[in-house]
């Protein structure tokens, strides 16, 4: 039997969630619903990703080896059909997402989760994860949870749930008290999502420094001592995080994860030695996962993007950063 089913880049950065998943597998004994906590949206995504690839994949009917997307690395030619559909999050049955992604509210819908309910009691010759992406109390509320109780109170076998949120207090109780909880973590800011951004942007590329530089700009005048002034400086810092996406046609993450890693790469020698740093980059990092799970719920993107040039401009003003 193998003693990780998971990459060993993740098995090492992530060894207690990776351990405890690959010995509950290895022993028939996953359970129907986990709870990951923690700002690492990323590695999040890589340890569902690679279980689901597990559960699914054509190799793995032997317990000794790991799937493909493990084994044979970035030769996706050589992966299973099953590997190929979940990395390109293309699966019809083995990798399902519940957001609030088309509602007005931004909230999870909760007639998407009777539907899935309802799917989910029919059968399948897949196993079956579910992610619910935020599962935060302001997004995955009561009568939504209450819909999808009943699937991990009676779980059919072959059906994995699995939460996402920044830390358990978020979440309301009864999904809680039926989750397995996993705290996603890092013994470094590089671990928790700041230098291996998966998205491979590369914060010292030229053309990129030039933009990020007027928007640093824009960033530094937002913290105008009059509040109404600084208001208006983070819509005009919006709508120039707008234009990039624009112009340089990078997706919303990828401008997100750039910024937050040429941000904290200009305060790295700073810190480790200041309190107020080491919050200001941990809250900087919230802001950012928060803005990237909202990007994926609403409609559009001006109301998100506003907000978060808001936030970091109060944030970086209550610090002094």
């Amino acid at each position: 039997m193998l003693p990780n089913i998971f990459s060993p880049q993740l098995a090492a950065s992530q060894a207690t969630a990776t351990q405890l998943l690959s010995a509950a597998w290895q022993k028939g004994r996953l359970l129907p619903a986990y709870l990951f906590t923690g700002r690492g949206a990323a590695v999040k995504w890589q340890l569902v990703k690679q279980l689901a690839s597990h559960l699914n994949c054509e190799r793995t009917a032997d317990p000794s080896l790991r799937s493909c997307r493990v084994e044979l690395g970035s030769d996706t030619v050589s992966w299973c059909v099953n590997c190929r559909w979940i990395d390109k999050d293309e699966h019809p049955q083995a990798l399902k997402v519940l957001s609030g992604e088309g509602s007005k509210s931004g909230k999870v819908a909760v007639e998407k989760a009777r539907e899935l309910t309802e799917e989910l009691a029919k059968s399948s010759n897949y196993y079956r994860v579910i992610v619910v992406e935020d599962a935060s109390q302001e997004f995955f509320h009561r009568p939504a949870a209450n819909a999808l109780l009943k699937t991990i109170e009676e779980p059919h076998p072959g059906i994995l749930l699995i939460f996402f949120a920044l830390s358990k207090e978020d979440v309301l109780p009864t999904v809680v008290s039926r989750c397995q909880l996993l705290a996603i973590v890092g013994s470094s800011l590089i671990e928790e999502g700041i230098w291996s951004l998966s998205s491979g942007v590369n914060p010292s590329e030229p053309l990129k420094i030039a933009k990020f530089l007027e928007i640093r700009q824009l960033l530094e005048e937002t913290r105008d001592p009059h509040r109404k002034k600084g208001l208006l400086k983070s819509i005009a810092l919006a709508e120039k995080l707008q234009e990039l996406l624009e112009d340089e046609e990078l997706n919303f993450d990828e401008l997100i994860d750039f910024l937050v890693a040429s941000e904290i790469n200009d305060l790295s020698n700073l810190i480790t030695s200041s309190p107020d740093l080491t919050r200001y980059a941990g809250e900087l990092l919230r802001l950012s996962e928060m803005a990237k799970i909202h990007n994926r719920q609403f409609v559009s993107r001006k109301p998100v993007l506003e907000t978060l040039a808001f936030s970091w401009s109060r944030l970086r003003t209550e610090l002094k950063c």
